[in-house]
């Protein structure tokens, strides 16, 4: 690690050990916005912490202003001030020298169910809707028999399991009060195979969370 490396002093601690660990680069349709989510971690005591880009802030506190008449307006604009004061708590110390990495963040290796070998993070997508996330997919590989294999994160199978019983909530609302057997058969059985498979997704997510446990002691 060169002195050039940024480091942060940690908010937890007060110490300036806090180090980047990954930059998230942002895309609109694959072009890139010039924008990253920044995760960082002490070095010292273990303490991390993410920054956001100033455009996503804004989202969550605009969603939160238009959000003030439901329960879930002031909460938001709560959650956009906490995300935006991180940069002042954690600020960056020049000239310091970086510490020694002792902890590293991240998606820890898993076994691999055909070989029983470790089965690190290969490739990280995190997915959001309008600037909120929607959960973070790790597409592991075996190291040895090269097998691949995809764990969610738990945001996002809950999300994906809140958004297949809504629309289950409808299907089964269109299948006993609407006449129409159009609707019936369109609508209703439509919206149910969605949800179908959306919470058997969130199922079989489940069962490679099982099958493919972490790594002891990684």
């Amino acid at each position: 690690m060169g002195e050039t490396e940024v480091v942060r002093r940690c908010k937890a601690c007060g110490k300036p050990a806090a180090l980047l660990e990954t930059a998230w680069q942002h895309s609109t349709w694959g072009a890139q916005s010039g924008y990253s989510t920044d995760e960082w971690r002490c070095q010292d005591c273990g303490a991390d912490f993410v920054l956001r880009p100033w455009p996503r802030l804004a989202g969550l506190a605009v969603a939160g202003v238009l959000l003030i008449p439901t329960c879930m307006g002031l909460p938001l604009i709560g959650l956009a001030w906490w995300r935006w004061k991180q940069d002042d708590w954690n600020p960056p110390v020049p000239g310091a020298k970086p510490p020694e990495r002792r902890f590293r963040s991240g998606p820890k290796p898993r076994v691999c169910a055909q070989c029983g070998w470790s089965a690190p993070a290969a490739r990280i997508t995190a997915h959001t809707h309008n600037g909120l996330p929607t959960g973070t997919e790790y597409e592991h590989e075996c190291i040895k028999c090269g097998a691949t294999f995809t764990i969610e994160s738990w945001w996002g199978m809950c999300f994906s399991a809140m958004s297949g019983s809504a629309i289950l909530a409808a299907s089964v609302a269109i299948l006993l009060f609407v006449e129409s057997w159009g609707w019936k058969l369109g609508g209703g059985l439509g919206l149910g195979a969605v949800a179908a498979f959306l919470l058997g997704q969130v199922a079989w997510r489940l069962v490679n969370r099982v099958r493919f446990p972490e790594v002891p002691g990684s």
